[in-house]
């Protein structure tokens, strides 16, 4: 990210800045850096594509599943008006997929390394991916692809390394856990959610009798069973999800018979870690939406888009909701959604992310979702079904809608 950055610097002072003083705070800079976001958003969406294609899914399954991550209105909000930049973070582990996918060992580790330290939450998706590297090639492929990835990634980082010190990133990693998962932080920013429709914001209605936004902001270090908090209960539960979709990638991802079968495993793991986890914000929601498009074989065509309509539904309401509730009382650059009198649909959606009801229907949404993967990760095939679930996702008149 600090080589990110530091390249929007300079495109900005090269093309942006003109003669005189070097400004970061303009307008410019934030449009170059969401258009930016727009073009790896693009590309996540080809990505995809070419990743189906790979598995011998149909070109129009591809390119449906391509045409909902790159028009999806929350991938929208997310990489232009909230600003955030996982689409960047996706691109390297959909590069590490794709390449992994036409026998290429050495740049999928590079990819998957590249991608573990855009952002401490891709650490789970470097996690589940390697294990589908180490069971696709041979053990002598990897030991070699991975020498060659770590020692470019250690000339990529020298700089950095060299300036502070030689356990900077090892030091930096485990700052951010501690911060994040083991009472390093704030009180009062260790809640049960940030602002997602997590797991929890169910269970404070249930058993610390909170209403509204009180569910998501309820502290993570109030008790929850026995001497267990919120917050242990969260990473046990994680830790569950986590080791069953690692024995499901483990399994299916050595097998040939099914291409792709280890995807729906992967998708378990993500949206286990994003459900289950304390303190988890919505925009990190997009980060399981590619391995949702991508998981279309063995889920029924109506279960299929139900899942990727209320994923987005909650994904993007409450990065709308919380920026419209947090502006409320700005004129930050005159925006035209936000500020002290914004428009009827930025009041209509923070009604929405605030109102009980709908936060509990989306949560259970959610939940659902994650049921639907854990059952397709871990169910067995029967004796024809790869056959069935192959004819299931090269069919295109199961793209059609119920």
């Amino acid at each position: 990210m600090a080589y990110w950055f530091a390249f929007i610097g300079w495109a900005h002072r090269i093309f942006l800045n003109g003669p005189g003083p070097f400004v970061t705070n303009t307008f410019q800079v934030e449009i170059l850096i969401k258009s930016l976001n727009l073009l790896f958003g693009v590309a996540d969406g080809v990505l995809i594509y070419l990743i189906l294609k790979a598995i011998r899914a149909s070109r129009n399954a591809s390119l449906v599943a391509s045409a909902l991550f790159i028009f999806n209105p929350a991938v929208w909000f997310s990489m232009s008006v909230f600003g955030a930049n996982h689409v960047l973070s996706l691109f390297f582990v959909l590069l590490a997929i794709l390449l992994a996918e036409h026998s290429h060992p050495t740049g999928a580790w590079l990819a998957l390394c590249v991608a573990a330290l855009t952002r401490p939450q891709m650490l789970v998706l470097a996690f589940l991916v390697s294990i589908v590297l180490v069971r696709r090639f041979k053990f002598r492929e990897n030991l070699t692809s991975l020498a060659w990835a770590l020692g470019i990634m250690f000339i990529v980082i020298s700089p950095i390394v060299f300036k502070i010190g030689p356990s900077f990133p090892v030091d930096f990693m485990r700052n951010i856990l501690f911060v994040q998962e083991f009472g390093g932080n704030e009180p009062a920013f260790t809640t049960v959610s940030l602002d997602a429709y997590s797991v929890w914001p169910l269970v404070t209605m249930f058993a610390a009798s909170q209403n509204g936004l009180g569910r998501m902001f309820y502290p993570s270090s109030a008790p929850l069973i026995g001497s267990l908090t919120y917050q242990s209960v969260g990473q046990l539960l994680t830790i569950g999800v986590l080791t069953l979709a690692a024995i499901s990638i483990f399994v299916r991802s050595g097998s040939h018979k099914v291409p792709g079968s280890y995807l729906p495993g992967v998708a378990l793991g993500i949206v286990g870690f994003l459900m289950l986890l304390t303190g988890i914000g919505s925009p990190h929601f997009i980060l399981a939406l590619p391995f949702i498009l991508l998981s279309r074989r063995g889920i029924s065509g109506w279960v299929y888009y139900s899942i990727v309509v209320a994923w987005t539904v909650t994904t993007l309401v409450p990065m709308y909701g919380i920026l419209a509730i947090d502006l409320a009382s700005s004129d930050y650059l005159k925006l035209p959604l936000f500020g002290s009198n914004p428009p009827a649909i930025t009041h209509l959606v923070a009604s929405l992310y605030a109102w009980d009801r709908f936060i509990t229907v989306g949560v259970v949404a959610n939940l659902l979702a994650l049921v639907t993967y854990m059952i397709t990760a871990v169910r067995r095939s029967g004796p024809h079904g790869p056959a069935r679930q192959q004819v299931a996702l090269t069919d295109t008149s199961s793209l059609r809608l119920a």
